[in-house]
């Protein structure tokens, strides 16, 4: 099941009803609520007014305050002024962010998530690598 915000676009709730059962309702935190996450939607124009109004320092505590997975999800081309907000998210906030291109990537993304599954990661990005420790030799001369 994933709840949805009634304010989120139509064509977005309509292709997760497809996939998934989907309860519209107004949400207080995020703009998604799947298994154990919440996801919070922005477009570029919507990273910009959010940070304008101060809206998106507000979002972001208030998820962090749920005890939950949550994830800052940007759709569109990234725009270089926005690395600063996206590090803020990711560092202060400990938020995961998601990239997608458009709706239907998005809707991609949060299929996955609904199935507990990992959104698409390229593979030169590992999700988890090991390391073997590094062996200390100490050498002396007598």
């Amino acid at each position: 099941m994933i709840i949805v915000d009634d304010r989120e676009p139509a064509t977005i709730i309509e292709a997760l009803k497809q996939v998934s059962t989907v309860v519209k309702r107004r949400l207080s935190v995020g703009d998604y609520v799947l298994k154990g996450c919440i996801v919070e939607r922005k477009t570029m124009a919507d990273l910009w007014n959010s940070l304008e109004d101060n809206r998106i320092w507000n979002q972001l505590t208030r998820m962090a305050s749920m005890n939950r997975k949550f994830y800052l999800l940007l759709e569109g081309q990234i725009t270089t002024e926005a690395y600063g907000v996206l590090n803020a998210a990711a560092l202060r906030w400990h938020c995961s962010l998601l990239f997608s291109k458009n709706d239907a990537h998005t809707v991609s993304i949060l299929q996955k998530l609904a199935l507990n599954t990992q959104p698409f990661i390229p593979a030169i990005f590992p999700l988890r690598t090991t390391h073997a420790r590094p062996q200390i030799a100490i050498v002396s001369q007598f």
